[in-house]
């Protein structure tokens, strides 16, 4: 097996793959935040905040927590780079209006901040998912086949994250 340092970085692979260093930065970022909240599950009890989704799952203290801190790195300047997001707790694509993240930003991304919180309880694994899409000349009426980047990040009854799978479709 060849040694870690012998291995490229996922930056070298991104950009082997045709990201440039805009999408490149923006995964990388996103990678950071799983690892946020990852971090930010340990200790944190699991309860029912007392309200539910747009999919009428009932809301827990850790799919808020998840979806604060995906919600609020797009929104500040660091996700400058991201145009709208929607989300499993919030599926309102806001393209155009003041709750837009960036006029410039050519990013739109999709997630479920914490796949699994059901059950996280039961010390399983849960993750987070997200979808990036490029808006493009179509303006933001995009396929999945359009999907530029699907990540899935696990974490463990530890909440560490241990399994990362990315799709590229570039």
């Amino acid at each position: 097996m060849e040694s870690p340092s012998a291995l490229p970085s996922l930056d070298q692979l991104l950009k082997e793959q045709g990201a440039d260093q805009t999408l490149t930065d923006l995964i990388l970022a996103i990678l950071d935040r799983c690892g946020k909240i990852a971090s930010a599950l340990q200790g944190t009890s699991v309860d029912k905040v007392g309200s539910v989704n747009e999919f009428g799952d009932e809301q827990l203290t850790v799919d808020v927590i998840a979806e604060n801190l995906l919600r609020s790195w797009a929104q500040s300047s660091e996700g400058s780079a991201v145009r709208a997001v929607c989300s499993e707790e919030d599926i309102h694509l806001q393209v155009g209006a003041e709750s837009e993240c960036h006029k410039n930003g050519e990013f739109i991304l999709c997630w479920d901040p914490l796949d699994g919180s059901s059950i996280i309880d039961c010390n399983w694994a849960v993750g987070s998912i997200v979808s990036i899409w490029r808006i493009g000349h179509h303006g933001v009426q995009w396929q999945g086949a359009d999907t530029l980047i699907q990540k899935t990040g696990n974490f463990t009854p530890n909440n560490h994250p241990t399994d990362l799978r990315v799709h590229i479709n570039i």
